[in-house]
């Protein structure tokens, strides 16, 4: 594998002379996700209006997943698109997501919101498996276990050991399934005549022994990930494109350029 220089400047002759259109591009995306998560929050944080809060809600839901979801799923495409053919058309190629692939974006959006769900349910529950007894030593003497969360203070000390437990268990594992997953997009568009858990599943295998090499190049970007917020986010319109190229670059190099098949369904 290359290092994370070599991505990065082979990203940056993907985008030479297009980074308006990859701004542009971006701007779309964060439009959308502004769209729906702007009444949602408008609704939550006032607590003005129950209804209003569930309808928004249900609209915030229903746009990541069939809006949004597919925009970026197209996005990081096109940029895979750039790599391999230089003269693609950014923005015709995300609009292009609405067609054949719009089901499959959906579906793998679906599907590894699932995983995420069944990582945070899993913590949780070894969190309060764990919370438990910690929570029986810091009991006082004379008081039982439940007496003591039963009044405020000891509810609000059993939740933030949970909480601090929980926390310590979800961010590594999240972590390590968001790199051994990070190009899925990529395998599930390859092979449409694979079902998305088999893509998933292909995907793992292929980052085996690559997580940490992804990890190290999205590190790289720190610098200018400060610099983006300095700008009011503003610099995230180019650097999220800066960003989806490299990786596009990372699993060219990942797959030498050819499409992806492991031994098994060879």
């Amino acid at each position: 594998m290359k290092p994370s220089s070599n991505y990065r400047l082979e990203a940056r002759n993907m985008l030479q002379n297009r980074w308006t259109e990859s701004a542009v591009a971006t701007l779309l995306i964060f439009f959308c996700v502004g769209l729906f998560s702007g009444p949602y929050l408008g609704f939550t944080l006032n607590k003005t209006s129950q209804l209003g809060t569930s309808i928004s809600t249900l609209v915030f839901v229903l746009g990541v997943f069939l809006l949004v979801a597919p925009l970026q799923y197209a996005y990081n495409i096109a940029f895979l698109r750039r790599a391999r053919y230089s003269e693609n058309t950014l923005l015709k190629d995300i609009m292009a997501v609405f067609g054949v692939s719009y089901s499959r974006a959906v579906k793998s959006t679906l599907l590894i919101t699932a995983y995420i769900l069944l990582i945070a349910t899993a913590a949780m529950i070894v969190a309060v498996v764990i919370t438990i007894p910690i929570s029986i030593l810091v009991t006082p003497d004379g008081v039982s276990f439940a007496e003591y969360i039963s009044n405020d203070e000891g509810s609000t000390v059993f939740a933030a050991i949970m909480l601090v437990i929980m926390y310590l268990i979800m961010l590594p594992c999240t972590m390590v399934f968001a790199y051994a997953i990070q190009p899925y997009i990529f395998v599930v568009e390859e092979h449409p005549e694979w079902g998305i858990a088999t893509c998933v599943k292909e995907t793992i295998k292929m980052m085996k022994g690559h997580k940490a090499k992804l990890f190290v190049l999205d590190l790289s970007f720190i610098g200018w990930g400060i610099l983006a917020t300095m700008t009011g986010g503003i610099g995230m319109l180019w650097l999220q494109p800066y960003m989806a190229a490299s990786h596009a670059a990372f699993y060219e190099d990942l797959t030498k350029g050819n499409t992806y098949i492991s031994e098994d369904l060879q």
